[in-house]
């Protein structure tokens, strides 16, 4: 499908997938051994999120 989308013969689309919430699933952070950090976390409902991206028409956000 690639070489198609390549030559225009078809529109080549890719979806993904994903979901967040304020809860990390493994809070960590970088530190040295001898340094404590607490990192905040809360309890918030999920955030899923669906992307579709194609290699021709991509749409930067800042």
């Amino acid at each position: 499908m690639k070489y198609e989308d390549d030559a225009d013969s078809i529109d080549l689309y890719y979806f993904d997938e994903s979901g967040f919430t304020g809860v990390p699933e493994i809070p960590s952070a970088w530190l040295d051994e001898e340094e404590q950090l607490l990192i905040p976390s809360g309890k918030t409902s999920r955030i899923n999120v669906l992307a579709n991206v194609s290699k021709k028409f991509i749409i930067s956000f800042s």
